[in-house]
């Protein structure tokens, strides 16, 4: 289903003539390196259809759009398939809920690191709970683990090293506020074929999890992808509907204020897409 998707997109991309591409990519190029003081470079983002031949094409994007699997989708294909993998029952339902812990370490993560002295105690405590509920379904996800890896798992825990795109400094030491804790919650290594190997799961004979792994982990993709363009669309709008139209200090601050809370809702896709 992604091969063909690739493909369509690929065979529309085609049709674009090369002059008119390199037109696009340089506006897009001096949109962004403007928009700050000049909002209304951001226009050039607006869809305008002036002839059929657009039309199909938007349709036709749309479609590729909604036919790309969804992670619930790819479970319910993978739960119906299931003898052909020769896994334990309820393997499927378990690397979902993995990566969807893994989702919430990578919020959580980023959560922290916007910590700072003004915060609340309410929203201090609230990030306490978070890590409680984070660190109590890590438990369980360990304990079913042991299911398909047995006695192993503790020692594949060690040698799988940290959590994969975590930067070494992501801790600001310099800020009390960013709950530096070295074995932190988000750092914790969940017990999936891309953290621990594949060739351990290979040799203990349930291989078939690092396939489903791939398979939901595309599905994952897809959903972060689609969400992540909903808030690109949520950041036009608001550029083309406030921040053009703020002429005043409040209007303006307001204006600013919904771009910095959608810029974080896009960098929390981002760092789950990647």
């Amino acid at each position: 289903m992604l091969a063909s998707v690739q493909d369509s997109f690929a065979e529309l991309d085609n049709r674009v003539p090369p002059e008119l591409r390199q037109k696009w990519i340089q506006e897009e190029t001096n949109a962004f390196a403007s928009q700050i003081m000049n909002p209304k470079a951001m226009d050039i983002f607006e869809v305008q259809l002036t002839k059929g031949e657009d039309l199909r094409t938007l349709r036709m994007y749309f479609m590729l759009i909604h036919t790309a699997p969804t992670t619930k989708s790819v479970e319910i294909d993978l739960i119906s398939w299931q003898e052909e993998y020769h896994c334990p029952h309820g393997s499927v339902t378990w690397i979902a809920k993995a990566l969807k812990l893994e989702e919430a370490q990578f919020v959580f993560a980023l959560d922290s690191r916007r910590a700072h002295s003004t915060m609340t105690e309410t929203y201090m405590l609230s990030m306490v709970r978070h890590r409680e509920w984070l660190q109590s379904h890590i438990n369980g996800l360990m304990e079913y683990a042991e299911k398909y890896l047995g006695d192993t798992l503790g020692d594949m825990l060690q040698d799988a090293g940290k959590v994969p795109d975590q930067q070494d400094d992501w801790v600001d030491t310099d800020n009390p506020f960013m709950v530096p804790i070295p074995d932190g919650t988000e750092l914790v290594v969940l017990p999936l074929p891309s953290y621990l190997g594949k060739h351990h799961f290979y040799k203990l004979g349930v291989g078939g999890l690092v396939d489903q792994e791939l398979q939901l982990q595309q599905g994952q993709a897809n959903d972060t992808l689609h969400e992540l363009w909903l808030a690109l669309a949520d950041k036009a709008v608001i550029f083309r509907k406030d921040v053009r139209h703020a002429t005043n200090y409040n209007r303006n601050t307001r204006a600013w204020a919904k771009i910095a809370t959608t810029e974080a809702i896009v960098q929390r896709h981002a760092r789950i897409y990647r």
